[in-house]
């Protein structure tokens, strides 16, 4: 299970950081899961609080060797392919993240950006790649 991981979270990573333009400092879940509907959203959000609980549920209980790594680690498979199902899910269904937007001047804008944050000018809504 754990070694699955990067199979399924490797070209996730990358869609993610695609949709989000490759900026690391501003990522935004909110862009990547856009493409989700909000059940969808809202069951990520809450296998990610269920896992931290998890996590430290496990950590504090008595149990089995064997049944506590399981119980610790079942909940970080439950994020990691999880999210990678929506994030795949997400690009799937909104194609138009994955394209590069440009102003008039050839810049490269972001989705969520009406404007460009070099020159200013307008974002043109479905510009070609220079």
């Amino acid at each position: 299970m754990t070694i699955g991981i990067f199979a399924v979270w490797m070209p996730a990573a990358l869609i993610a950081q695609r949709i989000n333009n490759g900026n690391r400092l501003q990522f935004s879940w909110k862009k990547v899961l856009a493409g989700c509907p909000s059940w969808m959203r809202n069951t990520a959000y809450a296998v990610f609080i269920y896992a931290f609980a998890n996590f430290f549920l496990g950590i504090a209980g008595g149990m089995a060797e064997q049944q506590h790594g399981l119980r610790v680690f079942s909940g970080h498979w439950m994020i990691f392919y999880g999210m990678a199902f929506c994030i795949f899910f997400s690009s799937w269904n909104l194609p138009s993240m994955l394209k590069t937007r440009h102003c008039p001047a050839g810049h490269e804008v972001g989705h969520g950006d009406n404007f460009c944050p070099t020159c200013g000018l307008p974002a043109a809504q479905d510009s070609p790649n220079p």
